[in-house]
Order: C-alpha cells, then sequence, then structure tokens
C-alpha cells in the first residue's frame, strides 16, 4: 500500500476531479476519510492499494507520496485518536451508542 496526499483539480470550475480519474484499469485509489482544511479546497489524504504507478503522471492533483508515519500523523491533526488498522488503513474509534 502506498499512502498519497493530493488536491482536487479545478480545471472544469463546476467540478472537482480525483486523480482517480487518471488511473489506469488495473490500480486502485482510494481517498480516505481525511482532509486538510476540507475536501473542496484542502489536501486529501489517500491510499493506492492495488497496483503500482508513475505519480508524475497525476501532477494536475499535486500528488504526493507520504510514509505511513507521515499519513498517521496528518489524519491525527484531524482526529488524534485516528489509528492504523492491520490492513494499513486509517481508522478512527467508533462512538458508543447512546
Amino acid at each position: 500500500m502506498r499512502y498519497l496526499t493530493w488536491r482536487l483539480n479545478w480545471d472544469d470550475p463546476h467540478q472537482g476531479t480525483q486523480p482517480s480519474s487518471a488511473i489506469p484499469d488495473g490500480y486502485r485509489l482510494q481517498a480516505s476519510m481525511f482532509a486538510n482544511p476540507d475536501v473542496q479546497t484542502g489536501t486529501i489524504l489517500g491510499y493506492l492499494t492495488e497496483g503500482d504507478i508513475d505519480l508524475s503522471a497525476l501532477t494536475p492533483w499535486q500528488v504526493a507520496e507520504v510514509t505511513q508515519a507521515e499519513a498517521l500523523a496528518f489524519a491525527q491533526q484531524i482526529e488524534p485518536e485516528a489509528y492504523l488498522l492491520d490492513d494499513g488503513i486509517i481508522a478512527v474509534p467508533t462512538p458508543e451508542p447512546i
């Protein structure tokens, strides 16, 4: 698994696109629940869970690879209780039902 950050591309001012729109078949790019300060204007944390792609093809989204530790730190800035699951996905504790 590779941890990535990116920003939406607003070449079309009415709709931002994610880099997944440029990922070939056989690859899987997944956004996490973490974005700073928000999805529309900020940096999004995500995962490349299948395949291996040259990130230089994704420059319109300002894609950058980060380490697992950097990804967790990014998430913990937004949700201090964020933690790693066994599969490497970053999660937050589930609230107790009321």
